[in-house]
């Protein structure tokens, strides 16, 4: 067993390495040159009234359909997860201060990224045995290149990279469970497990719809937490702004506890952190957007541009402004808990904001998780199997909520990065027809652009 972890692991640093990052971040640069800037034309879109977050009807026409709206909490309650807290930490404390500007830049990036997959995955669909609308990397790979085996192994990584984080999740959710409230992990994995399963026997449908209900406040009280702490620390505000921008691009290693980072670490963690969050180059995101009802796929698009946003410029930086502005990086040097600890030191109870943010954040990832390896197993006409996975994915999260397997952690991130190269290839190839619905969108004389009522 050591041996085949240690060959995992190996093989995860590889995929994992700067290269990786490199070409993620490369890819959203073509990205926006290909689509004009499409993150500062969605801006000018979203004052005009072309697109709304939240339409006034959110009952889509077709019941196989949801609308843009619920497929957008959908989609942020995939990414926002344990990562927006703990993984923004850990960059924090590995990469400095100038971590988090660098996020920001791999967000901004990242966000013409995610607009190309989406709108590929709303190009290119298939449908179960039930009639439901399907999408996501497979489909774009397969009927956009009519590459079909790479499909098949895009869907197979996919499967194994959340069949893998199921795990993961639950067991962060039952380790946070027991330190906040002592509560035994059979227990906590039991009632997951109960609730799960409760939402995912209502299928897509009743995923998105506690998706619109939960994402909203979840992430609306982790951000008045954090803007709390920010008004009481107000007077650190342009120190802590000015330690980011200094972090970012200094040149000279740290001093203290920031000893031996640099612009190169300050890069090289936020980048990936940033990346890692966002899910940008993964392709899922199309999965869940494909559902949506709209009369163009780059309506659709633009809302991944504000999951971006949302996920990494704003939760992301709640969760790095509080760490920073209460200097909690410098005197904790625990990612698992830093963020708790900022939280509580400006105001003793605060950190059950922490505690509750990371239970709801696992818990929603946990549902995207379930469909992902639901469309998965469709794609790959295995229906029978869909439905088998629907019965054990509750044993699955009480199995990670009792014990955490390192091999897992290995084998997710080695199916993640497995996922990633196929797709980005994709991306690249389909980049032309991605410019070209750009381009028929934003043409004034096709009438998309008239102002939704």
């Amino acid at each position: 067993m050591e041996k085949i972890e240690i060959a995992f692991k190996a093989l995860a640093d590889f995929l994992w390495g700067d290269w990786l990052l490199a070409a993620l971040l490369g890819l959203g640069l073509f990205y926006t040159i290909m689509t004009d800037c499409i993150q500062f034309r969605c801006v000018r879109l979203v004052k005009k009234g072309i697109f709304r977050l939240k339409e006034k009807s959110e009952s889509p026409e077709s019941e196989k359909k949801c609308s843009s709206y619920q497929a957008l909490c959908a989609a942020v309650a995939s990414c926002i997860g344990s990562g927006n807290i703990v993984g923004v930490s850990t960059a924090i404390l590995t990469g400095g201060p100038g971590a988090l500007f660098w996020m920001w830049v791999a967000a901004f990036f990242g966000m013409a990224t995610k607009f190309g997959e989406i709108v590929l995955g709303m190009k290119y669909q298939g449908k179960d045995g039930q009639g439901n609308i399907n999408g996501g990397p497979m489909y774009y790979i397969h009927q956009g290149l009519h590459w079909k085996w790479a499909g098949i192994f895009v869907a197979c990584m996919l499967f194994i990279q959340n069949a893998g984080g199921t795990l993961i999740q639950a067991n962060t959710i039952s380790n946070v469970v027991h330190e906040a409230f002592l509560s035994p992990a059979l227990v906590t994995g039991l009632i997951l497990a109960v609730i799960m399963s409760f939402i995912i026997s209502g299928g897509f449908r009743r995923l998105v719809y506690v998706a619109q209900k939960i994402v909203p406040v979840m992430a609306g009280v982790y951000v008045l937490g954090g803007l709390l702490i920010l008004l009481m620390n107000a007077g650190k505000i342009p120190v802590m702004l000015a330690s980011i921008l200094e972090g970012a691009f200094s040149l000279e290693a740290g001093k203290g506890a920031l000893m031996g980072i640099t612009m190169r670490e300050a890069m090289r963690f936020g980048i990936a952190r940033g990346l890692y969050s966002n899910e940008a180059g993964e392709g899922s995101a199309a999965v869940l957007h494909a559902s949506a009802e709209v009369d163009h796929p780059v309506r659709q698009g633009l809302y991944g541009i504000i999951e971006v946003f949302v996920d990494t410029m704003i939760i992301c930086s709640t969760t790095g402004f509080t760490v920073l502005i209460t200097e909690a990086n410098t005197f904790h040097a625990n990612a698992s808990t830093l963020a708790a600890v900022a939280f509580k030191s400006t105001l003793p109870g605060m950190q059950y904001i922490i505690y509750i943010s990371l239970i709801l954040f696992g818990g929603t990832s946990l549902m995207s998780q379930w469909y992902f390896g639901h469309v998965s197993l469709n794609y790959l006409e295995k229906p029978e199997w869909s439905k088998i996975y629907r019965i054990i994915f509750p044993f699955i999260i009480i199995a990670g909520s009792l014990s955490s397997i390192d091999l897992v952690w290995f084998i997710q991130d080695c199916a993640l990065g497995l996922l990633i190269i196929p797709n980005i290839t994709a991306l690249i190839f389909q980049a032309p027809e991605v410019r070209r619905l750009t381009r028929e969108f934003m043409e004034p004389a096709n009438g998309y652009l008239k102002k939704k009522e």
